[in-house]
């Protein structure tokens, strides 16, 4: 079991390490090579970097925004307009940022919570105002009614944590960056797989490149077997694109309605 887990990983890791170094390849051949295809591409490169540095320029922008971006293009017009490129013109992240927004407008209702403690706050915890403000502009006003208690360190967090996992009588929520096989999360696990068999909803979300080289591509398949409910975050494709920046570093776990946001190794 353990030497296929460690084959499904291996090859997963040098597919993809194929496929971008044959597009870095592709990059040096233009810049590298004297063939007339690649003078031709060299040409449109600069063409394209000069339009870039005059759209830069025409852009309401801030000022030192705009000094970088030429910088780097007028310096490095392939990787600099390559990069540019797909940070501001790629339609997958821009369907990707509206997709989210969408999403958001959406579950709006679902954040407003009655019982708002904004003006109590003004008197109750005055060097905090800035926070609370931040986090009401954000969308997540602070409450009243709540309570939170600081589990530190990790020793005293996991007991309490399982504990409460067992208790589980409605749904389980998990959602981390990463994932990591092992002593912590087979703990978890046994658990999980049990209030699966008792009826509780079990749901985990993981970031595919935080679980890079932590799991298998079909970990997410394994789970769903077990009855767990389960989504990979923004799946890694080895391409150019600027929207595997999106990650996802959340670490929460709900256990009906009782939040749990720890960091451990």
């Amino acid at each position: 079991m353990k030497r296929s887990w460690f084959r499904a990983l291996l090859l997963r890791r040098v597919q993809v390490l194929f496929l971008l170094i044959l597009q870095l390849c592709f990059l040096l051949f233009i810049f590298q090579n004297e063939s007339f295809i690649a003078q031709v591409l060299r040409s449109v490169v600069h063409i394209i970097s000069g339009f870039l540095v005059l759209y830069i320029i025409s852009k309401k922008d801030k000022g030192a925004n705009k000094v970088i971006w030429i910088f780097l293009i007028l310096l490095f017009p392939l990787f600099g307009s390559l990069l540019y490129i797909l940070y501001n013109f790629q339609a997958s992240t821009r369907k990707f940022e509206q997709k989210i927004f969408q999403i958001g407008q959406k579950n709006r209702t679902l954040y407003g919570l009655p019982g708002s403690a904004e003006k109590s706050a003004y008197y109750e915890a005055p060097a905090h105002i800035p926070q609370i403000r931040y986090l009401k502009y954000a969308g997540f006003p602070v409450y009243d009614d709540t309570q939170t208690e600081y589990l530190s360190p990790g020793e005293k967090f996991f007991p309490i944590f399982l504990e409460e996992l067992k208790k589980a009588q409605k749904y389980i929520f998990i959602e981390y960056f990463i994932i990591k096989e092992g002593l912590m999360w087979q703990s978890i696990l046994d658990i999980l797989k049990e209030k699966v068999s008792q009826g509780v909803e079990v749901r985990v979300i993981y970031d595919d490149i935080g679980c890079f080289l932590a799991l298998p591509k079909d970990y997410a398949m394994q789970l769903k077997n077990i009855g767990i409910k389960c989504e990979v975050f923004n799946p890694f494709r080895p391409v150019l694109t600027a929207i595997q920046n999106n990650r996802d570093h959340r670490k929460v776990t709900i256990i009906d309605g009782k939040a749990f946001s720890p960091k451990m190794k």
